[in-house]
């Protein structure tokens, strides 16, 4: 006779948060559920357990509408029979940034703990695929195992370890047959009887111990009362088992202690041979990507480290505001919510709460730069200068050539036609003026009144250098009654661009045949756009049966220099994309009715950049289609290389060899990124860098043509008869707004390089790139800071820094960063200000080991490859 089978029936709601229904809508369905869970678990001694998602905003949105019931859920969650917990909300791994998974983390950790306990269980059931650190993301909180549904290829056993790049190991749980294997169990329906012994039969093969899971619950499902009854009746059914009502912490203990020998996996989990991956969602409702990129970028690179320093030179640190910041922006981060994969009407109040985040995060950024700048001697500016001071927030010093606007408020209207810029020595730098415009300028001060001066604003491109890392440095400017003329050769001429590192030659349609010096080798014909229709919905592209394929490459646009000179120059390159109006009726192909939807590209290239910078700007008239842009590398490689979450994956080009083997959806050839996505040979290489834009494509095709999206467009949350999903993804609703009718804006740049994207520090210029410097204009007043001024660097190259901010428990400063590179590295972390204690720390910024800090001004430690690394330092008063 065989072992028992232990079978841990887990209860649990799935709470999508917003989706084919309104948060609110939906928010009315959750308090039904948790009145009825309470009761349940107070008044029914056999009904032992409900578990909350793994999300802590659920208790959120529910005491807001029952704040009488605090006390019943506290009582519940102390007794270890509600489970709430470890994250604030269950988001899309790929469309967020790694700090916002931390940020996830921490805040669902607080609300846990106020309420008694956190579930220590990386639950997370639904999103489309995982990160590849996620394991030493959760080994960060004390959480040593994962449980999820979708991701995974190898599907012949249940468990396994899941390694991330730098060694760190969970413990994973596939669900063969999903997060809702166990809704509504019953004896006395056939039906639903038939269907859970099909379920007990697979996780019996699957399993690597006795120990079974099985999820009673699904999609915004209240509980089974009758539960108790059910498992009685089932151990009379099932002979072999033994079943009991559990919890995810319970079956996770009995699994380790079997001690069953596991596979190991090292990789992104992005499978979908036997669960749906929906990979479309990279790209559905491209305006949401890019507003969160911008917002993450303001809270992680501007307002909470200048906050820090500024919190370090004596003003307050706002963290209640910055919590009230990241609140509303990871409440847009749920899966269906990001992903853009919901109706309209959510995505629409998904821009208020992204407008109300960019609010905040903008004005702490602005408060803590005027509170620095306050502290900048800036007395022996004459009566007509200004200062302005550049803040730089990434952790290396850098000089380029910056594009910036200096305002003067003046009496005299019409006489000032130039300026002149000294830097803190008083040495004079060049300066390429571009425009002289008379405007009206708002100035807020948190301690002064507005001010709406009429204002010179010039536009300007000067040569910034040596900006400290984590840092600023202050310029003087001087209004000039003459024009301002900068002597040298001018990078644009006729059709050519060129500086130090390219030669950039503007084709007759727009394209771009770019010469990299370095390595003597000739990319042609880049930025040609491409655009086919979308079949879709939001969840998948899939292409029609017949397709009409409309590219720019014959297009005669009208090319124009907009600026020029020794500095930086700029074409545009201004033409009309003559689109299909939609998909016939039937969705077999595309209409033979055109709109013409505008196209204007700007392709900028400045002295001592190897990038060149590109703006796109699109006016959407056309429905069902998606837009790329492309960059033919020729490079002979097989894999792509993207930034993901503290890590750069690597990735096969072109379709898996078993493609048969992918039954219920078509194998992804597009893929998520964060900054880039390079191609190299390991001598040279293509890089595109992007501000938004997570996906793209290495076609595989002789050129290996690097393919970025910049506008998906379909008309349905979820579709039939799609050619690369079988059946829905979700209900058939309409969604007009997911056609991005309208005014689209897009950021990316082209940069060849030598070796490979390590040997040329490509995320370095992906970070300056997307991490612009921050200015701010100040007057003449003492102060004892001097005019430049770092206040943290942390070398060498392979060292990223992510975060910068103040300890949520302490008075340290919390900085992150994270070796980037395949080997280990000996890091060197250096101080603005005399530091009196450093520790390692762990992610939920749990202090550990004390380091040997070296004259009060840096300390020095090991740091493995891909390694996550977070210290808490105490700064001297």
């Amino acid at each position: 006779m065989g072992l028992t089978k232990e079978v841990h029936v887990v209860s649990h709601t799935h709470w999508d948060r917003e989706w084919y229904l309104t948060f609110q809508q939906y928010r009315m369905r959750l308090v039904d559920v948790i009145d009825q869970v309470l009761d349940l678990l107070e008044n029914n001694p056999e009904y032992k357990y409900f578990t909350l998602d793994g999300q802590a905003i659920v208790l959120e949105d529910y005491l807001e509408i029952r704040p009488e019931n605090r006390s019943r859920v506290e009582k519940l969650v102390k007794s270890g029979k509600l489970m709430v917990g470890p994250f604030y909300i269950l988001p899309d791994e790929f469309l967020i940034s790694e700090e916002a998974h931390i940020r996830n983390l921490i805040l669902g950790h607080k609300i846990a703990e106020e309420f008694g306990a956190v579930m220590k269980v990386g639950y997370i059931p639904d999103p489309f695929g995982h990160i590849s650190q996620l394991p030493q993301i959760l080994q960060g909180f004390g959480i040593d195992n994962f449980i999820f549904t979708r991701g995974l290829n190898d599907t012949q056993q249940s468990e396994f370890w899941w390694q991330a790049p730098d060694g760190t190991k969970v413990l994973a749980i596939f669900q063969p047959g999903g997060y809702c294997n166990g809704r509504w169990l019953s004896i006395e329906n056939k039906e639903h009887l038939d269907r859970f012994k099909h379920v007990y039969r697979v996780l019996s093969e699957k399993a690597t111990t006795q120990n079974l899971l099985v999820n009673n619950g699904c999609d915004h499902l209240p509980p089974q009362p009758e539960l108790p009854e059910v498992l009685k009746g089932f151990r009379k059914i099932f002979p072999d088992a033994k079943f009991m009502h559990s919890t995810f912490q319970a079956y996770i203990a009995q699994v380790k202690k079997a001690k069953p020998r596991l596979k190991t996996i090292c990789q992104e989990l992005r499978g979908n041979k036997e669960q749906y991956l929906l990979y479309g969602v990279q790209s559905a409702r491209m305006y949401l990507k890019q507003r969160n990129d911008r917002i993450q970028v303001e809270l992680t690179r501007y307002a909470e480290p200048f906050s820090a320093f500024a919190w370090l030179l004596g003003g307050e640190y706002p963290q209640g505001a910055l919590w009230r910041a990241w609140r509303y922006l990871m409440q847009n981060h749920p899966h269906d919510s990001i992903c853009g994969c919901s109706i309209d009407a959510v995505h629409q109040q998904m821009l208020t709460r992204f407008d109300w985040a960019h609010e905040l995060a903008s004005e702490i950024s602005n408060r803590a730069k005027i509170s620095i700048a306050d502290q900048i001697d800036t007395h022996d500016l004459d009566k007509k200068e200004i200062a302005f001071v550049i803040f730089n927030p990434l952790n290396w010093e850098r000089t380029e050539v910056f594009q910036t606007e200096i305002n003067f408020e003046l009496p005299d209207i019409g006489k000032y036609k130039g300026v002149r810029i000294l830097d803190e020595t008083n040495t004079e730098i060049p300066v390429q003026l571009s425009s002289v415009n008379l405007d009206i300028k708002t100035y807020l001060h948190p301690k002064k009144h507005p001010h709406q001066p009429r204002v010179y604003s010039m536009k300007v491109s000067i040569p910034v250098e040596r900006i400290p890392a984590c840092g600023y440095k202050t310029y003087r400017a001087i209004p000039l009654m003459v024009d301002t003329i900068l002597q040298g050769k001018p990078l644009a001429h006729n059709n050519i661009l060129e500086n130090e590192f390219l030669q950039i030659e503007v084709n007759p349609n727009g394209s771009l045949n770019i010469w990299h010096k370095e390595t003597d080798t000739e990319y042609k014909n880049c930025l040609i756009y491409e655009d086919g229709a979308d079949a879709g919905d939001e969840y998948n592209y899939s292409p029609p049966r017949k397709d009409t394929i409309i590219t720019t490459e014959s297009s005669s646009p009208q090319i124009s220099l907009v600026d020029n000179g020794p500095l930086a120059a700029t074409v545009k390159i201004d033409g009309v994309l003559h689109l299909p109006q939609s998909l016939t009726a039937d969705f077999q192909e595309r209409v033979s009715e055109t709109v013409a939807c505008p196209l204007t590209t700007y392709v900028t290239l400045t002295t001592g950049s190897p990038r060149i910078d590109i703006v796109t700007e699109f006016e959407n008239k056309a429905k069902d289609h998606r837009l790329r842009v492309l960059f033919p590398s020729g490079i002979k490689t097989k894999y792509s290389f993207a930034e993901g979450h503290f890590d750069v994956v690597q990735r096969t080009i072109g379709l898996p060899n078993d493609i048969t083997a992918y039954k219920i959806e078509h194998p992804p050839t597009t893929h998520p990124q964060l900054g880039f996505v390079d191609v190299n040979d390991s001598k040279i290489g293509l890089a595109v860098i992007n501000q938004g834009l997570p996906e793209y494509e290495v076609k595989d095709d002789a050129k290996r043509t690097i393919a970025l999206t910049l506008l998906r467009c379909v008309g349905w949350l979820a579709h039939w008869d799609l050619l690369t999903r079988e059946l829905p993804a979700g209900p058939h609703l309409p969604t007009p707004d997911a056609q991005c009718l309208g005014k689209h804006r897009f950021k990316f740049s082209i940069l060849p390089h030598s070796g490979n994207w390590l040997d040329a520090t490509v995320y370095r210029q992906a970070a300056q790139h997307n991490v612009g410097f921050s200015t701010l204009q100040t007057d003449s007043h003492q102060g004892r800071l001097p005019k430049s001024m770092g206040f943290l660097s942390v070398e060498p190259k392979e060292l990223v820094v992510t975060a910068i901010k103040k300890s949520e428990k302490e008075d340290f400063v919390i900085i992150r960063f994270y070796n980037i590179g395949e080997k280990t590295v000996q890091g060197t972390i250096g101080f603005g200000k005399t530091v009196t204690q450093v520790y390692l720390a762990e992610l939920s910024e749990k202090r550990l080991q004390k380091l040997e800090i070296t004259n009060g001004k840096s300390v020095e430690l090991s740091v493995p490859k891909k390694k996550i690394i977070t210290l808490a330092v105490q700064f001297a008063p």
